[in-house]
């Protein structure tokens, strides 16, 4: 490129920069979008059992929940296995990220992440 007294950069070469990192970029914004939405199906979970232990709470009474798993999972509380429910945990997860929702015996709920991966 020709260049005289001038300093500086072209359009042409700005464009192609910003080209580059917009690309690089974008495989970065996907991943956290991932993580984004499997932390929010995580905490709405969460708030779904805490609603459910506050409500046994408040009426001194029981509440069953229940979980299928499998590709299409389905959760609920009310009356539907015939097993009932324990503790236990429920993990989540997806291509960019894992949760994992823990129920314990005296129905604390907590929201971990197994060893090894950062939580955004």
């Amino acid at each position: 490129m020709k260049r005289d007294a001038e300093q500086g950069f072209t359009l042409t070469e700005l464009l192609l920069v910003l080209a580059i990192v917009g690309l690089l970029s974008l495989g970065a914004m996907q991943r956290w979008q991932q993580r984004q939405q499997l932390r929010d199906t995580a905490q709405q979970l969460q708030g779904f059992l805490q609603g459910l232990r506050a409500e046994a709470n408040w009426q001194n009474a029981e509440r069953l929940f229940w979980l299928r798993p499998g590709e299409r999972w389905c959760l609920g509380s009310g009356p539907e296995p015939a097993e009932g429910c324990a503790p236990g945990s429920v993990e989540l997860s997806n291509e960019s990220s894992t949760l994992r929702l823990i129920i314990s015996a005296r129905a604390r709920i907590r929201l971990c992440q197994p060893e090894g991966q950062q939580y955004d």
